[in-house]
């Protein structure tokens, strides 16, 4: 008899941890939330300065017909007339590619048209009016040697030094960013084979 009663009887443990319990609470910090009205109207207005530097386009209606057919061109552009019109009425916001045309097509910054941070206008890069186009050639060669054939340019005719010359001066205006880009994509097409390379 012993022996079912303690077959029946179920034994659970039990313990007390409210004493024990402690929460950590980190203090709260509360951080505003953006209010995208005031940044899809920020955007209005710089879209508007910008748009009112452009000669031609409109000021009132078909003021969006003039924003599709200045980027619609571009390959980063994929947008519509009724995109434009939402941008212009603050309804929406440009995807990024089509931020970029439009800041593109305006000569303006990308975060100034979108955020309004920095200068609206690129800085153009420092050109010494002075330095002749054949010292312009001089300056890459002095930063990489290997890299140009002074031999080659002097025997090319006038038309392709000229083109070479113009690129070497746009190649001096590029950003470090951009040089870098440009580098690896150089090095993709042309790699070097070492200092006696043909």
């Amino acid at each position: 008899m012993e022996i079912a009663l303690m077959a029946s009887r179920s034994y659970q443990l039990a313990v007390d941890i409210r004493d024990q319990l402690t929460i950590a609470q980190a203090v709260c910090n509360h951080q505003l939330m953006v209010d995208t009205q005031d940044i899809k109207a920020g955007f209005v207005a710089r879209l508007n300065k910008a748009l009112d530097a452009i000669p031609g386009v409109r000021a009132g209606r078909g003021r969006n017909v003039d924003l599709y057919e200045g980027i619609r061109n571009n390959p980063q552009a994929k947008a519509s007339t009724q995109a434009t019109h939402k941008w212009l009425s603050g309804e929406s916001m440009p995807s990024r590619g089509n931020m970029l045309a439009i800041a593109e097509w305006l000569n303006v910054r990308a975060e100034w048209l979108a955020y309004g941070e920095g200068d609206m206008r690129p800085t153009p890069p420092v050109a010494d009016e002075q330095t002749p186009r054949a010292s312009l050639l001089e300056q890459l060669h002095q930063q990489n040697p290997r890299h140009y054939q002074t031999d080659l340019y002097e025997a090319a005719p006038v038309e392709q030094r000229e083109a070479v010359d113009d690129m070497a001066e746009k190649m001096l205006k590029l950003s470090p960013e951009q040089a870098r880009k440009l580098k690896q994509a150089m090095d993709l097409l042309m790699p070097d084979n070492g200092p006696n390379k043909n």
